[in-house]
């Protein structure tokens, strides 16, 4: 029997967020038989850290301090040289743990990169990460076409290093056998349209629109709920909008949840109204539940979403238009029904993790065989 291909991924911390939640998922679907796969936390634990121990056998834990730990990094450069790793796929952009890899000559390097430009202080940032480490990959993935033009238009990084690779999901942890969370189950109310955001509340995810577009909504008709998920910076901006606008009776926030799969069940559509994303994975889980997204056309949404097919796509972010075109499309009953048969069958054929699996194998493959 050929021996296995040693693969680490490296990640920051073992948090919640789209990158973590994929990577684990990723890791569970690899080519066992071809690829033995090792997964490396470099800051904080996490959740994440606690469930991948629990899924996985090959787990480690460096526990640096902050990124100019030295210490931890020398640790970090021992447990490199100990395990002797056919390749390093870093998703961290941290400048000194990527410093410590771009001594070892041997392993095959790959970094896939995940932040949004919408974040735009901290996509900025990464032109010093590039300027200093863009010839130690031999592969740089990037999770759509929008973020691959923006690095190359903005950070100036050479497209002959980079390959998109969409994001996928576990589609088996989305099936119509779910039910909604216990603790909700009292706004389940009957004849009521239900319209969620699920994300960070921070700026470039515009919860603040979220918000303004339901109060123009309510204004038409009283029969909607909106819920909205998650936490962060602009999270009791948000709260006071609600009450500004006095639609509290319409509104429930959630803040941070894991039951994702099990919110979505209780959606009949769900807003996407970021600027600059980089993928979006909530609307891969929206769609594989069944739930139509309506979104504005920005970063790489239309990769996704295809208008009137498999979801809305709206070309403005002025609300009242916005909520004019929902209120026409909500009374298109035979819209919204084939919206979702069509967004279940694109996100399993499209966008799947088992999918995405193959598609990083390919890389490895690629760049094992390839000299440098």
């Amino acid at each position: 029997m050929n021996k296995r291909i040693k693969v680490l991924h490296i990640l920051w911390a073992g948090g919640i967020g789209g990158t973590e939640e994929y990577l684990t998922s990723l890791i569970q679907y690899m080519n066992s038989l071809e690829y033995e796969i090792h997964l490396c936390f470099l800051s904080r634990k996490g959740p994440l850290f606690d469930e991948a121990v629990r899924i996985h056998q090959h787990v480690a834990f460096i526990g640096m301090k902050n990124g100019f730990d030295l210490l931890s990094s020398l640790k970090l450069l021992m447990y490199l040289y100990r395990e002797k790793f056919d390749i390093i796929h870093m998703h961290s952009a941290c400048i000194l743990p990527n410093f410590v890899i771009s001594l070892l000559s041997t392993p095959k390097k790959v970094f896939t990169e995940h932040v949004s430009p919408g974040a735009t202080i901290l996509f900025k940032n990464r032109k010093v990460f590039y300027t200093l480490f863009t010839n130690s990959f031999q592969t740089i993935i990037s999770v759509s076409e929008f973020l691959k033009q923006k690095l190359i238009e903005v950070i100036k990084v050479n497209p002959k290093k980079m390959i998109v690779v969409h994001n996928g999901i576990n589609i088996n942890k989305y099936n119509q056998s779910i039910t909604p969370p216990h603790d909700l189950l009292d706004i389940v109310l009957e004849n009521t349209f239900v319209i969620g955001f699920i994300g960070r509340m921070e700026n470039f995810k515009r919860p603040d629109l979220f918000v303004t577009i339901a109060s123009e909504i309510i204004k038409k008709r009283n029969d909607v709920f909106f819920i909205m998920v998650g936490d962060g910076s602009e999270l009791e901006k948000s709260k006071q909008l609600v009450s500004h606008y006095g639609i509290d009776n319409y509104f429930k926030f959630l803040g941070f949840r894991r039951d994702i799969p099990n919110i979505l069940k209780l959606f009949d559509a769900l807003f996407f109204l970021s600027s600059g994303e980089a993928f979006g994975i909530v609307i891969l889980e929206a769609m594989a539940m069944g739930v139509p997204v309506f979104a504005i056309r920005e970063g790489a949404v239309s990769e996704i979403i295809s208008h009137k097919e498999n979801g809305i796509l709206f070309d403005t972010t002025n609300p009242s238009l916005i909520a004019q075109h929902i209120l026409e499309v909500l009374g298109e009953i035979d819209l919204i029904k084939k919206m979702k048969e069509q967004c279940k069958k694109d996100v399993q054929l499209k966008f799947s993790i088992e999918s995405n699996a193959r598609k990083i194998e390919e890389v490895y493959k690629k760049i094992l065989h390839t000299h440098t």
